[in-house]
């Protein structure tokens, strides 16, 4: 009975070890954070964004970059298009200067240099904005940023979403989205 007892503690102390060590490492995955001045997590995107009055991009500022982060990768899409899922921009290998913190599109421009782009679902490079049809419902942009802990990702140039999230899947430190929404009237 005593041996059952202590067994019984032995495999609690061992399944609390796990717990802790599970919830150490998850915390570290989730500390990355991502605003914006030009909207908020799940709220409307102004016109400005849109293809109603420009092609602009809102600003990015990212924080709390995990300690080991060489680059960043970024996807915008909206998963509420007609037939697909529709990619508005990927960036990837961004570069982190080992920064802590920094701000993409500081201009509200795609303009960046310091990193590679990927094709868009329009078969583009740039940053392409928001556009549903007038008779849709609102629709879902999700800004996708990741940290990862490898400078230069190897893969082709020009390869898919898909791909490239299969392909940086062990160097993920951390992970963030926000979500912009958008209607046309």
């Amino acid at each position: 009975m005593v041996l059952l007892i202590l067994w019984f503690w032995v495999l609690l102390l061992i399944f609390s070890f796990v717990v802790i060590m599970v919830s150490l490492k998850y915390a570290e995955i989730w500390k990355l954070q991502v605003t914006s001045p030009d909207f908020k997590n799940n709220t409307f995107l102004w016109s400005q964004f849109t293809c109603d009055w420009g092609n602009l991009i809102p600003k990015l500022e990212i924080n709390n970059l995990p300690e080991n982060t060489k680059s960043l990768a970024i996807i915008i899409d909206d998963p509420d298009a007609i037939k697909n899922t529709f990619v508005h921009f990927i960036a990837r290998d961004i570069k982190t200067n080992w920064q802590t913190s920094l701000t993409l599109f500081e201009d509200n421009k795609d303009t960046l240099v310091w990193f590679t782009r990927w094709l868009n679902s329009f078969w583009n490079l740039n940053w392409w904005w928001p556009c549903p049809p007038k008779w849709h419902w609102i629709h879902r942009y999700f800004f996708k940023i990741y940290a990862l802990s490898k400078e230069k990702l190897d893969l082709k140039e020009w390869v898919d979403k898909d791909e490239l999230l299969d392909t940086m899947q062990p160097y993920n430190l951390s992970y963030w989205e926000m979500i912009g929404l958008y209607k046309r009237d």
